[in-house]
């Protein structure tokens, strides 16, 4: 173990390997508990519906997706149909890209 600074804090902590000290760590897994359980209840939701329904802001919402911890399900799956679609640590979050591809293009 090391002493690191939290990259969200900054409090100085002993590292085995995280970035985020235990506080930090708990509340975000606390944010993504409650990311992942309203994707349960709303499969097809966009970012923005995620962040309103959640409290959790967009930049983290789309953050764990890059950390994949989150995969978007693109049309087909979403034709095929309208089932819920989940494992034990990944969601799969409609349309998440094409919706903020089109909010940064100013499309949205």
């Amino acid at each position: 173990m090391e002493p690191r600074n939290c990259q969200h804090c900054s409090r100085l902590f002993l590292s085995a390997g995280s970035v985020l000290c235990p506080s930090c760590l708990e509340a975000e897994e606390e944010g993504f508990e409650r990311v992942r359980l309203f994707l349960l209840e709303h499969p097809g939701a966009n970012i923005e519906q995620v962040s309103r329904g959640t409290g959790i802001p967009p930049e983290v919402v789309l953050r764990y997706l890059q950390q994949g911890r989150l995969q978007t399900a693109g049309k087909s799956h979403r034709e095929e149909s309208g089932e819920r679609r989940a494992d034990s640590s990944r969601v799969y979050l409609l349309d998440l890209l094409e919706e903020r591809g089109r909010d940064d293009a100013g499309l949205g």
